[in-house]
């Protein structure tokens, strides 16, 4: 009976060690996996980093050329599909990502999406440009948010190059962003701001398309 109950202790003694093996070697597979996404990350943000230097320098450079409203759209075609798809990575890795903060990254893509949009702005104004901008207030755990979300990507893949979206979290951590916010008073999720005019509700995509072509 006494030997019984050892051989099922060091059964159970086994069993745990293999148990806590195995949760080990999931914890470090994870790190390596949250490595590998941050660093693949890290690398489309230095791109678009790159890319949006070289814009500003280029921006500068035809700021007093006669041809700025000819030389502009390039450049500026290229970064916003270069922010696009760094979104859709942040959004589609960032979530996964269990033991390394994404908090940094989200703030550089933020940066980056109002250093786009103000440049977009400027190009309307100079070149009487018909580009639609809207900006889009959301946050996480909102439901409202997630379908207005939804409503905007449906309405981006119809009008394409037409309109350009730019989605920010609401009361993220960074100065620009809070900057952006008191300016057109973001007290609320969501909130679209469509062209410069603010809208504090849901707003569905016929009543959006409405706005856009006003």
């Amino acid at each position: 009976m006494v030997e019984h109950i050892r051989v099922r202790r060091r059964f159970f003694v086994k069993i745990a060690v293999i148990v806590a093996i195995m949760f080990a070697a999931g914890l470090a597979l994870g790190f390596v996996f949250d490595s590998f996404r941050t660093a693949f990350l890290n690398e489309e943000m230095i791109t678009a980093n790159v890319d949006t230097e070289s814009f500003v320098v280029s921006q500068a450079y035809i700021a007093n050329n006669p041809d700025y409203c000819k030389l502009i759209p390039p450049y500026l075609e290229k970064i916003s599909e270069n922010v696009e798809q760094l979104g859709k990575d942040l959004s589609a890795l960032g979530s996964k990502m269990v033991f390394v903060n994404s908090t940094f990254m989200d703030r550089r893509y933020f940066l980056y999406e109002i250093r786009l949009w103000m440049t977009v702005e400027e190009y309307k104004v100079r070149c009487n440009a018909s580009i639609d901008t809207v900006l889009f207030f959301y946050g996480d755990d909102s439901d409202a948010s997630y379908r207005q979300g939804l409503v905007l990507t449906a309405l981006k893949e119809e009008l394409k190059e037409k309109v350009m979206i730019f989605s920010f979290m609401h009361g993220f951590k960074e100065p620009a962003l809070k900057l952006v916010e008191e300016n057109y008073n973001v007290t609320q999720i969501p909130t679209i701001v469509v062209n410069g005019k603010v809208y504090r509700e849901f707003v569905e995509k016929n009543d959006l398309e409405a706005m856009l072509s006003a």
